[in-house]
């Protein structure tokens, strides 16, 4: 519908990648909270490592921020493909 009302595809890959990678956002950001609470609870089960290694946690985040890139990659492509005059007699 953007491509329609005159927005560039390029303008509208971003808009579905940076709404992706916002989610990917919120879950690392829970996601790390909730590790380092669980971390700090097990400390006394781990044995000669820490529950809130940064080493492990960064490479963790690096990881998944990469998967959520890749799964808005494809969405964010669709439109892009699509054609303004298709989408806007399907309104």
């Amino acid at each position: 519908m953007q491509i329609a009302l005159g927005a560039k595809r390029s303008d509208l890959w971003w808009l579905v990648l940076l709404r992706g990678l916002r989610i990917t956002g919120v879950g690392l950001g829970g996601g790390l909270a909730s590790s380092f609470a669980v971390g700090m609870l097990m400390r006394r089960l781990l044995f000669e490592t820490s529950g809130t290694d940064p080493g492990v946690l960064g490479a963790v985040c690096i990881v998944l921020t990469g998967v959520g890139a890749l799964a808005s990659w494809g969405p964010a492509r669709r439109p892009m493909k699509s054609d303004p005059l298709v989408l806007l007699r399907g309104d």
